[in-house]
């Protein structure tokens, strides 16, 4: 996934988790079987107003339907604060359990 942030404002230790929903289908049957959602996220560092950010993120999921497929992409700052973009639907505030989740994660691949 490419694509590329224009902050209005600072955000300190910014972070984003893309989301991938799609409908789960039989391969054998053809017949749709479900939804399948998969999320991963990634650390970006500090982003600076105006400075244009050019995301470029490759990760592994399972298997899913490319052509019914829904993206989602939440930006985050290092407190766990949700940054609202011109795609946003709505905000939701992190559990202190999924920040701190998060915050683990993101620990070990900024190493």
């Amino acid at each position: 996934m490419t694509g590329e942030f224009l902050p209005r404002s600072d955000v300190p230790g910014a972070y984003c988790i893309i989301v991938v929903t799609s409908q789960r289908q039989d391969f054998k049957s053809r017949e749709y079987v479900g939804k399948y959602q998969g999320a991963r996220a990634k650390y970006l560092g500090d982003l600076a107003e105006g400075k244009i950010f050019k995301l470029k993120v490759r990760c592994a999921l399972s298997e899913f339907n490319l052509r019914r497929a829904e993206y989602q992409i939440h930006l985050f700052s290092e407190t766990g604060e949700q940054v609202a973009m011109s795609n946003s639907r709505a905000l939701k505030s992190l559990t202190q359990e999924e920040f701190q989740k998060f915050q683990e994660s993101l620990g070990k691949r900024k190493s």
